[in-house]
């Protein structure tokens, strides 16, 4: 009898291994086919993949992530990025990146140096559209490795209003302890908090954002109605200065990563 238990066990462990393997296949195909589809926009791309998790989950390392648009030589590469799935459900993915994350544009450098990023991404069945949540913890920003962006905390997510229609989408934005530090500006003055609505619509008119590559199938739905709030708490902002300098930069942006030509 305990033979046959320990036989029993074991067809299962392989059977289960042999599923987990086959899972492996298919979780690292998707991320492969889809750099493979940026890469045909002018793109080229190249990364590491490996896959843990054994029995229960699926967890694929990205590792030393560099994109290069061949046309004007901008860059982004990315240290690790970690895709967490459990093997038994698609309904979420979860995606913990590791700085330093490095972005090149023409003469301009962005770089996250230190800080936790998380992605989460979940289907919601009644509409079966993805929910996203983006948080980031300890932000550490430079510009050009001069001008200092620290955030404390920031959550950028989206979600379906059910209440006025299905297809109504709401993205909402929240930064607390966002500080810009130059060498004329002290972190601790002129604090204030921000809280506003704006229109997405305008937003994606003027900088094609539906065409990022990721944010085109995670925020943004065929035929949704977008609308927004940011909050912004206890930071040293100058506005309409600093506006002006993060429109210049969506601008930048949007001609590294936009889909088309």
């Amino acid at each position: 009898m305990l033979k046959f238990l320990f036989g029993i066990a074991l067809i299962l462990a392989i059977a289960w291994g042999i599923i987990w393997k086959e899972k492996v296949y298919l979780q690292e195909a998707f991320v492969n086919n889809y750099f493979k589809q940026i890469a045909e926009q002018n793109f080229a791309t190249s990364f590491r993949l490996k896959t843990r998790g054994f029995p229960n989950r699926l967890d694929t390392q990205i590792e030393n992530l560099n994109i290069v648009e061949k046309k004007n030589g901008g860059n982004l590469t990315i240290k690790s990025i970690l895709l967490i799935s459990l093997i038994y459900s698609h309904d979420q993915m979860i995606l913990a990146i590791d700085p330093p994350i490095r972005l090149g544009l023409n003469d301009e450098i962005l770089e996250v140096t230190n800080g936790k990023l998380k992605i989460s991404i979940a289907e919601t069945h009644a509409i079966r559209k993805p929910v996203f949540t983006f948080h980031g913890t300890d932000l550490y920003i430079t510009l050009n490795t001069k001008d200092v962006i620290t955030i404390k905390d920031l959550i950028i997510a989206t979600r379906f209003s059910d209440s006025i229609s299905p297809k109504n989408q709401e993205i909402f934005v929240k930064a607390t302890g966002l500080h810009l530090t130059e060498s004329e500006r002290e972190k601790k003055n002129n604090l204030r908090n921000l809280n506003f609505n704006f229109n997405f619509k305008q937003l994606n008119n003027e900088f094609e954002l539906n065409k990022i590559p990721f944010l085109d199938k995670v925020i943004f739905a065929q035929n949704s109605s977008i609308s927004g709030t940011l909050k912004v708490i206890n930071s040293n902002l100058n506005l309409p200065k600093d506006l002006e300098s993060i429109k210049s930069l969506l601008g930048a942006l949007k001609s590294f990563l936009k889909l088309q030509d």
